[in-house]
Order: structure tokens, then sequence, then C-alpha cells
């Protein structure tokens, strides 16, 4: 009697699940077969969820390789192909299980990467079939990037001794010829070019995997805005030793007015120095400049970071505390210990040993120069080789003082803000262009060349020194960019391949080109930004 009310309770509580009675032996089995289906569900959910991570993994690092595919195209003997390969293998996406990776350019100004990853499963497994699954990727890229503009490329040193950075504080006139460190333009209103580079102006430090040494020392000229109180201007013949200096004359009853543009030219032997003029001038906000005041000096900020991927290279102005790890930092203002002479601020010592490097071999640092305060002019800079050097007690004994970088270089990355050192008309060399470029625009910017209605021819250099006309453009104005028609900026047409310019400048195993403006500069000390920026053909249908 207990047994069969037990059994019809039972049957009632299963009898919404399953149609069939039986012995307990036969409930036992429909259980077992009904967690069949459960197991099947939760494993459909663990191995989704797996493949939904795996995806998302995959498109991160097909981002990241379409990237760095992109900026690799305006690199001299790169495949943009290989380097989206190898970017999503430094990801470790790579088999097993299999990757597949195929890069294609779908119309003149996009690139794009596609990847498809295979996936073994956990549970899903059990069905036949179901062994593994596939997942893809996909990242559709614009070409236009930013060229790199070298400070201190091998064997040309400060562009041949003409040029060197400088840069304004951000209480400064509009007009005096940066165009993104002042906060305001001259009329008072919000200068809307400052927000574009809000961790300031900024320098790659190359460090190629011939490397000759397992630390790099990074160094600064005259960081500060610091003036001492004469003008000096120093010449040396090649043949004397003996070192003159000059005082303005018209400033010798007031050495305090003296402190207002102080400068050094550097003993030279031939053109090829690298030589100086001014260095700092100090300026007030509305442009005064009858007398030195020290509240007018620019206080700068130079932040060392290292970043392990070239992501940076695409974006340069991101920000850098989510791109990489801080090495050093340096804020200067007035310090007569720094006036004039090469410095080595604290932890801008690097040991090499330390930080990851690119794929090539190579490492690549970053400076950001950063103003905060003040209106002055601060001409500076930089840089690199391996530590331990013997270093010239005086600025004016640079020459007999020889600098090894290394191999290292240093480029400025999107925007270069240079000063120009004297009168006359001289080479400025601006990029090198890969072979990759044939066929592209390169639009060149600029900003306060003082130069109205002067022109500025632009050239490509080949391997033999021979120049080519490529175009003519026209420098800009006080206080503004350059503006044509629709365009800012001059307009350089790349030869393409095929044709006979193309095969003269790249013929053979010429990888790249120098790109390089006569600028027809009238007016001494004068500061000036400088972009380059590529911009792919557009087919329009």
């Amino acid at each position: 009697m207990l047994g069969g009310t037990g059994l019809r309770k039972r049957e009632s509580r299963c009898r919404s699940a399953v149609s069939v009675q039986g012995e307990d032996g036969q409930v036992v089995v429909l259980v077992a077969l009904m967690l069949v289906p459960l197991l099947l569900l939760v494993g459909l959910g663990v191995d989704f969820g797996m493949m939904y991570m795996a995806k998302a993994r995959l498109q991160r690092a097909v981002d990241a390789s379409a990237l760095s595919a992109a900026e690799s195209f305006y690199q001299a003997g790169v495949d943009p192909a290989d380097r989206a390969r190898q970017f999503l293998a430094a990801n470790c996406v790579i088999g097993p299980p299999p990757l597949t990776c195929d890069v294609a350019f779908p119309d003149t100004d996009t690139l794009t990467v596609r990847a498809t990853q295979s996936i073994n499963t956990y549970f899903l497994c059990l069905l036949p079939g179901l062994e593994s699954l596939v997942i893809a990727a996909e990242a559709t890229v614009v070409l236009d990037s930013y060229a790199e503009m070298p400070i201190k490329p091998t064997g040309i040193f400060g562009k041949q001794g003409q040029t060197n950075p400088s840069v304004f504080g951000p209480e400064a006139s509009y007009s005096f010829g940066d165009a993104y460190s002042p906060t305001r333009i001259d009329s008072g209103q919000p200068n809307p070019e400052h927000g574009k580079l809000p961790y300031g102006y900024l320098f790659r430090l190359y460090v190629p995997p011939t490397y000759s040494s397992d630390g790099l020392v990074v160094e600064l000229f005259d960081p500060d805005c610091y003036n001492a109180p004469i003008v000096q201007h120093f010449v040396i013949n090649p043949k004397a030793t003996p070192v003159a200096t000059m005082t303005n004359p018209e400033w010798s009853q007031d050495p305090n007015r003296e402190r207002h543009n102080t400068g050094v030219k550097l003993n030279h032997y031939g053109d090829s120095w690298h030589k100086y003029f001014r260095v700092d001038e100090n300026r007030g906000p509305s442009g005064e400049q009858d007398r030195y005041e020290s509240s007018w000096s620019t206080e700068t900020r130079y932040t060392l970071w290292h970043f392990s991927t070239e992501l940076i290279n695409i974006n340069p102005f991101a920000n850098p505390a989510t791109l990489g790890t801080k090495v050093a930092e340096y804020v200067v203002r007035n310090d007569p210990n720094t006036d004039l002479k090469w410095i080595t601020p604290p932890g801008f010592t690097v040991e090499l040993g330390s930080w990851g490097q690119e794929l090539d071999g190579s490492r690549n640092f970053y400076l950001y120069v950063q103003t905060i305060d003040g209106s002055s002019e601060n001409g500076f800079d930089i840089r690199t080789g391996p530590p331990g050097q013997a270093e010239e007690p005086n600025v004016n004994e640079q020459q007999i003082y020889s600098w090894d970088s290394g191999g290292s270089m240093v480029f400025a990355r999107r925007a270069y803000p240079m000063n120009n050192a004297d009168i006359g008309t001289y080479w400025v060399y601006l990029t090198q262009v890969p072979e990759n470029a044939a066929g592209m625009t390169l639009y060149v910017r600029h900003f306060d060349n003082d130069g109205d209605n002067q022109s500025i021819p632009y050239y490509l250099e080949d391997a033999s020194g021979t120049n080519y006309l490529v175009a003519t453009g026209k420098l800009s104005g006080s206080g503004r960019w350059y503006c044509s028609d629709t365009n800012r900026a001059d307009v350089i047409s790349i030869p393409a391949k095929g044709t006979p310019l193309y095969e003269t400048v790249f013929g053979g195993d010429r990888k790249s080109a120098w790109l390089k403006g006569q600028y027809p500069m009238t007016i001494r000390q004068d500061t000036s930004v400088w972009e380059l920026l590529y911009i792919r053909p557009r087919l329009l249908k």
C-alpha cells in the first residue's frame, strides 16, 4: 500500500516531464537521458564563451596589426603584409591552432587585414564535426599618415647647423611662431590648435638593432629658459684658436636688458658642423622685448617614455600612460647651470636591457616637450648616444669633441617647432621618402614663416646627392598657416612607379630619397612649425 502510494506520487512529479511510467531503475535512466542535453547546453555555453573571448582577442590583435601595417607602408624596405603577420605573431595569435592572415588594399586609401583562427572545443567536441570552430576578424584603416622629420639623422647635424627645436610658453603670443603651445590667439580668443597636442611636441628616439652600447643617454641642450647677462657671438677660424666675444653695444649700459636675447654661435670647422646663434629669447605675453623679466621665462616639462609596440606611431598624441611606461620626467624654468650647455637630466640614462624591443630588434623611446608656464621662447636641442662619452666643458668647444650617436636617431613626430639660426637661403631636410610612397600626395604644412609671397622649391635628393625639383610652394605669413585654395599646405606629388623620375630617384636598390626644401628665409632667429602628411590618391567612382 505504501509502495503504491509512493509510486503514484513519483508519477505525478514526473508526468510533466515524461509520459513513461515504470520502476525506479527506469526513472534513473530517464533522468540520465535528460542530463545529456543539459550537459550539452552547459558545454555549448562554455565553448561559445571561450569563442567570444578568443574572437575579442583576435579582433584586438587584427586592429593592432592593421595599424602597424598601415604605418609601415611609409617605411622604406618594409612589406606591409609581412608587418601585419609579424604583429599578429607578436601578439601570440599564432598556431596551433592554425591562423591565416590576408592583407588587402580594397581601394587606394585603405588597407584591410583579415584573419581566421581555428579554436579547439572542450564540450562540443563530443559531437561529430564540432571538434573545432573557426573565428574571424577584420580591420580596415586609412593610410593617411604623418611623416617624421629627422632632428639628428646620421651625417646631418641639426639640419647642417641651421635649425634647432624651439617652443614658446602657454602665455606667449600666437604669432611668435609656435602654433600649438599658446593657449590663445592674438585676438584673445582660445587657440583652436592648442588642444591638438595635449602632451606637447613629441620626438621619437630610435635605437637600431645594431646600436653600439647597452645604454642610451638622452641629452638636452640648454633646456631651460634662463639667459646669461651677456649676448655672446663666438666665431673661430679653422686655423686659429682665439675666441672672440662681443657684447651688443646698444645694451652695454644695461646688463639686465642684455638678458632679453641671449645666444651663442658655436665654433665650427666648415659649414657641416652644428652651430647656434640665439638660444632663448625673453618675451612678454603681448610681445614686449625691451627688458628682461624672469616672470616671462617659460617653464618646460620633458617627459621620457618607452612604448613596447608601434601603436604610438599611428596615434602619437594618445595618452602615453595608456601605451607604455614613463622612464623619467624633468621640469625646468630658470637654471643657470644648464645655460648654453648639454646636460643629462636625472633618469635620462637608460639601461636598454630593461626595455622591450620592437619586432626587428630596435627600441623606441619617446620624448614629450610641453611648456606649462611663461611666455618666452625656449630654444633647445636633443641628442642621444652611448653613455660615458667625453663632454665638452664649454658649448663653444663642442667641435673639439666628437659626439657618437651609436647609430641612434631623433625624429619629430607630426609637428616640428623649428627655429632657424641665421639669415640666408639654406636647405631644410624634411623627411626621407620611401619607395612605397610612389604615386602618393604629400602635404607640407607650415605655420608662421614670416615669408608672405615668398616661394619655396621642394626637391628629391637621390643617393648620389642630385636634386630633382618636384614642387614649388609658398611660405606662410606671420601668425597663420599657409592656405592655397582649399589646401592648407604645399602639395607635393611623389613620382609614380614606372615614370622616368621614379626610376631615376628610386631605381635599382635605392629604397628612399630625401625630401628637402630650399628655404629662402630673410629673418634671423625665426620660429615656425612644419608638418608633413601623406595623402593616398582616392578613386572617384
